[in-house]
């Protein structure tokens, strides 16, 4: 009987002692699931026992494989599929951050440009023709922004470009070599167009309050102008009057 006793008292005792590490893989198991039905990142399972290590194997490959599609759509949401440059959903997040820098006393450009005759582009050579142009410029514009810049297509032949630390004339001979470059992308696209572009640039005003909202129109009013003027070219917005920073 005491034999026994002591067999019964030291399978509790084991029982006991194994009970802990198996509730912490249940833990860590059920942590895990529930991070992914949080669409967050869940931590690897690191089992104690070889018999639970093929689900917790499973566990921690489907939740790298649900991390990694949440990436990607994530890219892809803020992508233009066409040209691959920022779309105007990752422009938007990224225009707080650069009016931050003009706030802090940084010259930060808002270049607002689209193709030249891009319609007649399309009806001349075809649609194909006509995303070849947009992709040409696509990477001119990737070429000659650095990190630290950011350049994003709004939507059709729209594009728009945020360039820290230029003055006027920074910004135009940035403005001439993209010309220049674009030339040479339409060439190596082989399309057989002289096409130009027409921009127009304003400076994000961070001691003024100032939004996206009003630094847009700003831009949008030099890009009207630029095309009166003959088109194939740069204009500035009109310096801010004190009456309308106020």
């Amino acid at each position: 009987v005491l034999t026994l006793i002591a067999v019964l008292l030291l399978l509790v005792v084991v029982v006991v002692r194994l009970r802990r590490p198996v509730l912490q893989d249940i833990d860590a198991a059920m942590e895990a699931l529930a991070c992914l039905t949080r669409n967050e990142s869940a931590p690897p399972i690191v089992t104690r026992y070889v018999e639970f290590a093929p689900a917790a194997a499973d566990i921690n490959r489907i939740a790298q494989q649900l991390h990694d599609q949440r990436e990607q759509l994530a890219r892809l949401s803020l992508t233009d599929p066409l040209t691959g440059l920022p779309n105007r959903r990752a422009f938007e997040n990224r225009f707080p951050q650069m009016l931050g820098l003009a706030e802090r006393g940084n010259s930060v450009a808002l270049i607002l440009l689209d193709v030249d005759h891009f319609k007649s582009i399309n009806d001349r050579f075809g649609h194909g023709a006509g995303d070849r142009a947009l992709i040409a410029l696509a990477n001119s514009l990737r070429t000659l922004t650095r990190s630290s810049d950011m350049a994003a297509r709004l939507a059709g032949d729209e594009f728009a470009v945020l360039l820290s630390g230029l003055d006027d004339n920074g910004v135009l001979a940035w403005y001439r070599r993209l010309s220049d470059h674009l030339q040479s992308e339409l060439r190596a696209a082989d399309l057989e167009v002289d096409s130009t572009v027409s921009a127009g640039q304003t400076w994000l005003l961070g001691a003024a309050g100032d939004n996206i909202e009003q630094a847009f129109a700003r831009a949008d009013h030099a890009l009207y102008r630029a095309k009166a003027l003959g088109r194939g070219q740069l204009a500035f917005a009109a310096p801010m009057s004190a009456k309308d920073a106020g």
